[in-house]
C-alpha cells in the first residue's frame, strides 16, 4: 500500500504509513466524518508514561485538505486542538491530534445538565478570546457548537479546546484584505441569523457569525437547553432570524443580570450592533472573579458554588438536547471546506 504523510507547515514528513508510526488501541467516538480512535506513537513503546493521541480516520472522498491547513495556520494558540500528523493513504486518511480525555462539551451538559455560572464564565472567556485570535488571523470557523468543543481532562470541566474547521473558511488575504461570507453553512440552533437570512445569493455575511455562535453556546451550557425552537428546520431559521430568545425565570432565576447582559450583547439580530469581542471582554460579568481564581476555579474554594444542576432529562418543559449535524449551503463563491455530505439549505427568512 502505498502511504505518505503530507505536506503541511510544523507536520513531520514521512515516507510510512500511519500502521508504522502509531498503533490503535480503542474507539473513542465517531461522526458524519468517520471513526475516533485512540492511538500511541509506536517510537515511544518503551516509555512508562507514553502519550496519547487521538487519530481520526476519515474516508478518502471526504478529506478536505483545507481544514488541515487552517488548523496549522492557528498552530500557535494553545486553545485549539493541535494536529500532530496527517497520513494519507489509499482508501482512509488518518489525522493524529492531541488527544481530550475530557470529551465534548455536549456529552459533558448530558451529564451534568448545566454549567455553573463560575464555570461558564471561564468558558466564555475562552472561546471569546480563541475566537478572537482565529479573527485576527483571519479565519472564521462556523460551526462553533458544543460538539465540537473539546474538554482537555475530567478533572476540570471549564479547560477547553476547539476543533473541528471543518467548515471554516480564511476571509483575509495575504495583502491583509478582507473578503466576504456567502454559503449558508453551520449548525441551525448556533449559526447567527445573517447566515440564513439573505434574499439572494449575492447577500454575503462575515466573521462576526462567530461571535453570535459563542452567544448562544453560553446560553445551552448555561441553561440546559438551546436558545431557539421550531417545529421544522424553516421555523427554526425563523426563529434565528428574530432572535427570538428568553431567559425563562424557571431555569435563569439564579443567574446574574451580568451574565444575561453578555449573552444579549453577542446574540444581536443585526451583526453591526453586535459587540466585538473586544467589547464582549469589557463587560462586568468579567470583572468579577479575575485574577488567581478565574483560570484556577476547581483550586479556588473561595469561588461560590451554584447549587447541584438538575440533569436535562428532569426538566419537564423543554425537549433533551440532541446532538446536531451541520449543514451546509450550496455556494456561489468558492467558500465551503465541508467535510459533510448534507442536502443544501434553502433561507427561510424574511
Amino acid at each position: 500500500m502505498t502511504a505518505f504523510s503530507i505536506r503541511y507547515p510544523a507536520l513531520k514528513q514521512s515516507c510510512e504509513g500511519f500502521a508504522d508510526s502509531y498503533e490503535i488501541k480503542r474507539k473513542l467516538g465517531e461522526g458524519g466524518y468517520g471513526m475516533v480512535y485512540k492511538c500511541f506513537a509506536k517510537r515511544d513503546r518503551a516509555k512508562k508514561n507514553r502519550k496519547s493521541y487521538a487519530v481520526k480516520k476519515v474516508p478518502k472522498d471526504m478529506f478536505e485538505p483545507d481544514e488541515i491547513k487552517v488548523v496549522q495556520y492557528l498552530r500557535d494558540s494553545p486553545t485549539i486542538v493541535h494536529v500532530q500528523a496527517v497520513f494519507q493513504e489509499i482508501d482512509y486518511t488518518f489525522i493524529v491530534m492531541d488527544q481530550m480525555r475530557g470529551g465534548d462539551m455536549y456529552e459533558k451538559l448530558c451529564q451534568k445538565g448545566v454549567y455553573s455560572e463560575p464555570e461558564a464564565k471561564i468558558v466564555a472567556r475562552t472561546l471569546l478570546e480563541t475566537i478572537g485570535f482565529c479573527q485576527e488571523m483571519g479565519v472564521a470557523h462556523r460551526d462553533i457548537k458544543p460538539e465540537n468543543i473539546l474538554i482537555e481532562n475530567k478533572k476540570d470541566d471549564t479547560k477547553i479546546r476547539i476543533c473541528d474547521f471543518g467548515l471554516a473558511k480564511k476571509f483575509r488575504d495575504d495583502a491583509g484584505e478582507d473578503y466576504y461570507l456567502y454559503t449558508a453553512i453551520g449548525t441551525r440552533e448556533y449559526a447567527a441569523p445573517e447566515v440564513f437570512g439573505r434574499e439572494d445569493a449575492e447577500e454575503h455575511y462575515d466573521e462576526r457569525c462567530d461571535i453570535w455562535s459563542i452567544g448562544a453556546v453560553i446560553y445551552t451550557i448555561m441553561g440546559g437547553y438551546t436558545p431557539f425552537e421550531g417545529d421544522s428546520p424553516e421555523e427554526m431559521e425563523k426563529a434565528v432570524c428574530r432572535g427570538d430568545f428568553e431567559f425563562h425565570e424557571e431555569y435563569w432565576g439564579d443567574v446574574s443580570q451580568d451574565a444575561k447582559a453578555v449573552i444579549s450583547a453577542l446574540m444581536v439580530v443585526d451583526p453591526d450592533d453586535r459587540c466585538t469581542i473586544d467589547e464582549a471582554l469589557e463587560y462586568n460579568w468579567f470583572a468579577s472573579w479575575f485574577g488567581r481564581s478565574f483560570f484556577n476555579l476547581a483550586a479556588d474554594k473561595s469561588i461560590p458554588k451554584k447549587k447541584p444542576a438538575k440533569c436535562f432529562k428532569e426538566l419537564p418543559n423543554k425537549a433533551p438536547l440532541q446532538k446536531r449535524a451541520p449543514i451546509s449551503g450550496q455556494a456561489n463563491a468558492p467558500d465551503t471546506i465541508s467535510m459533510y455530505r448534507h442536502t443544501p439549505v434553502t433561507s427561510s427568512c424574511s
